[in-house]
């Protein structure tokens, strides 16, 4: 019987993983490493709950077991590019913390959810794995943070001191998004008629659930120590497309020049923030939907089988969870 062992299950991909895990493997056990006991994204889950501080040593010193498969999830996303030493904390310091125990306690794999963020990107051509990192250059503390969280983690692959995979994924997206990710909000602020502009920009989105079946494969298989795991690029205008369809919308919010929308983005944090929902439209955000974004995933389709179901799909499905469940 296989021991796995989860951080961030109360997550977009955490829970969603969950619920592939237990759907399609019988001869398992997982523990989720919880801040609390309650919360609805697992609610329904019979799985073994731990209460703890992921960043006290003795919590996971006790917690993490031999030959056990840790599936590090947990992290701080924060668009508004502010919370630095939250994020450094969350992002770098545990995951480093995590590792040295993982590699103290003899885990059999170590599976860790970085991000496309943490890669530092040519302005044009195609993005592969990358095999080394320079948080410096990156413009988001985000992405600085899972660099250096990403590098050490690699470092210790490469030296033999550590069984571990590293995975990149893309905009995630899809069902379940009970905390309401970036891209959630804005289909939540669809669904209630609150987008009043767009922009020209694209990027690259995965399905949450392709990307829990790809965890699920390296966890049962032996694979390689890096991937992308990257679906469809959309544009700006195919998105508010896709979304108009499903919700029967026939005008496209009005097009604002990027400057102007930048402009305005330097008073969105209020706005957000007085509304009590994650900020969207933020000048980080803005800004990475001009950047590159073409991965080559093909690496991830050979080794892992990775599927990729069509981003219409992925957004048409994630509309209709969040309408069911009220938001």
């Amino acid at each position: 019987m296989k021991k796995i062992i989860i951080t961030g299950s109360t997550g977009h991909i955490g829970n969603n993983l969950i619920r592939y895990l237990v759907e399609n493997y019988s001869d398992i056990q997982i523990k989720l490493l919880v801040r609390r006991l309650k919360d609805e994204a697992i609610d329904e889950f019979d799985c073994l709950k731990v209460v703890g501080d992921l960043s006290d040593i003795s919590f996971l010193s006790k917690e993490i077991e031999e030959d056990s498969i840790v599936i590090h999830s947990a992290g701080l996303i924060d668009v508004t590019n502010k919370q630095i030493s939250e994020m450094e904390k969350i992002n770098n310091d545990l995951t480093r913390k995590l590792v040295d125990i993982c590699i103290e306690k003899k885990v059999s794999k170590f599976i860790y959810i970085s991000s496309v963020d943490a890669i530092n990107k040519e302005e044009v051509g195609l993005i592969k794995e990358p095999t080394c990192f320079n948080p410096d250059l990156l413009e988001s503390n985000y992405g600085k943070s899972k660099a250096k969280a990403t590098s050490y983690v690699l470092d210790k692959i490469n030296s033999g001191s550590l069984c571990g995979v590293i995975l990149y994924p893309s905009a995630v997206i899809g069902p379940l998004d009970f905390k309401v990710s970036s891209i959630g909000q804005v289909l939540v602020d669809n669904i209630h008629n609150r987008i009043m502009a767009r922009l020209d920009g694209k990027y690259n989105f995965i399905d949450v659930r392709d990307l829990s079946e790809a965890i699920a494969y390296c966890v049962f298989n032996d694979v390689g120590s890096s991937y992308l795991i990257t679906g469809e690029i959309v544009s700006v205008d195919e998105l508010f497309m896709i979304i108009n369809e499903k919700l029967g919308k026939k005008k496209l919010p009005i097009k604002l020049p990027f400057s102007l929308i930048m402009f305005f983005a330097n008073f969105m944090p209020l706005y957000y923030k007085l509304r009590g929902v994650k900020p969207v439209f933020t000048k980080f955000a803005l800004k990475t939907l001009r950047t590159n974004c073409n991965y080559d995933n093909s690496k991830a389709i050979e080794d892992l089988k990775l599927r990729i179901r069509p981003a219409k799909d992925s957004i048409n499905d994630a509309i209709d969870w969040f309408i069911s469940h009220g938001n």
